[in-house]
């Protein structure tokens, strides 16, 4: 764990985190590995041509042409093999210590069979460059990178001390210049792996805000419309030909609010409102917004379900019921009036700052006057909407209101048959 931990000092400390860290940085860079064993490749057959400039001209060919160059060439085709690019970090690795260990062995051979005596000095250039390729120019994470530049000096450090004619001094001063290189390409590869990972954590941070803002802005309107919003374009308002509106409002809320702890009473809104919204989501409607005590619902808007009238009607009634239950709970006196309509709406987003999708038209202000003008406990609706579930609403009290804005009109309180409507609505589904 220590070893690993040396290796990786950057690793979020959330396991899920580095996973899918690690994943996404391996499909990244999937052409790193074919730019590197390309230019490695092209390097060692370019430098051929000083091989001519040893007595070991034989040996050196040997190992460029027959040994460094063909593993150099199946590294580049490995590269190439869509099955194995994601484990380009790897195949970086091992053509850069194909060419170390080249670079190594030739110039063994090459130190003292050269008249100018120049491989000590000049292959410290084959071996910086190798060094940078692996901690600056390569998208290496730091555990890869780390490991060859240590090698690579560590065998230069070897080859020098053991094998040079360079006197002591010289040759100190030229392992102790390679391993500041070394060491300063470490850093580098650290400082390169350490804004790799700030950059993905922001970038992961700016996703799941991004996330969550859709997700909210889903709740606020309908998919759809969030789709439309986000992607920059202005949401035209829609009409919809026939959809069910039900409104409900809690009897005597006001009252209540002058009894009751503001605190408790805004806690028991809270519960009831949250178990409507189950409800209603059960029934496969949609909730349109609360106004203070006051619960909007549309059926058939989005779905476009045939039995959305029906279904609206038994939510009504199961709101009823629910509310009844909490106000048992709670001791408090809580009742319910449901009014429902069906009708032509049109449906839109409203404002910009703080949109919300809405309905309007004849259809919701009649729906609205009928849950006003309604009874404590009971579903009214309209002549509409008793003329569709009459078969299945059982008795149904006829009534005759005076609205506002309407003049007269036709009402229906439902009566009790709700074991009707919820078969019917069971069979519509």
């Amino acid at each position: 764990m220590l070893f690993a931990g040396l290796l990786n000092p950057f690793a979020f400390k959330n396991p899920a985190e580095e996973r899918d860290y690690l994943s996404l940085y391996e499909h990244r860079f999937p052409r790193a590995a074919s730019l590197v064993a390309g230019f490695a490749l092209a390097a060692f057959a370019a430098y051929a041509r000083f091989d001519g400039f040893s007595s070991a001209r034989d040996r050196l060919t040997f190992v460029r042409l027959y040994v460094v160059i063909p593993l150099l060439a199946l590294a580049l085709w490995t590269s190439f093999q869509p099955k194995l690019q994601r484990w380009w970090e790897w195949q970086i690795t091992v053509s850069l210590q194909i060419a170390h260990v080249g670079v190594v062995w030739l110039m063994f051979l090459y130190e003292g069979t050269s008249p100018f005596g120049i491989s000590t000095p000049s292959y410290i250039l084959n071996i910086i460059v190798l060094m940078i390729s692996a901690a600056c120019l390569s998208p290496l994470s730091f555990r890869h990178a780390v490991p060859i530049c240590l090698s690579a000096w560590a065998t230069y450090a070897v080859v020098v001390l053991k094998w040079s004619r360079l006197d002591a001094d010289i040759a100190l001063g030229y392992i102790f210049n390679l391993g500041f290189i070394a060491f300063t390409c470490c850093i580098v590869s650290g400082w390169r792996e350490h804004m790799f990972r700030r950059l993905y954590a922001e970038e992961m941070k700016v996703r799941n805000e991004r996330n969550l803002l859709a997700v909210i802005l889903s709740e606020i309107v309908p998919t759809e419309v969030a789709l439309t919003i986000r992607q920059g374009h202005k949401v035209p308002p829609r009409a919809f030909g026939e959809v069910a509106i039900l409104f409900a409002d809690l009897v005597g809320f006001t009252s209540l609010s002058a009894r009751i702890g503001p605190g408790h009473l805004v806690e028991v809104l809270d519960d009831l409102f949250t178990r409507f919204d189950e409800i209603v989501e059960r029934h496969g409607l949609e909730k349109v917004k609360t106004i203070g005590d006051s619960y909007m619902v549309v059926g058939g808007a989005r779905s476009e379900r045939a039995d959305a009238v029906v279904a609206t009607v038994e939510l009504g009634f199961a709101m009823i019921e629910e509310t009844h239950r909490v106000a048992s709970r709670t001791h408090i006196p809580l009742d319910l009036r449901v009014g429902v309509h069906v009708g032509s709406v049109i449906g839109g987003v409203i404002g910009k700052t703080r949109m919300a999708f809405d309905y309007w038209g004849d259809t919701v202000n009649l729906a609205s006057r009928l849950e006003s003008n309604g009874v404590a406990g009971r579903v009214q609706v309209s002549e509409a909407v008793f003329m569709r579930i009459r078969e299945d609403c059982g008795a149904a009290e006829k009534r005759h209101l005076e609205l506002k804005g309407k003049g007269r009109v036709e009402a229906y309180l439902l009566q009790a048959r709700r074991d009707a409507i919820v078969a019917a609505t069971a069979e519509a589904r």
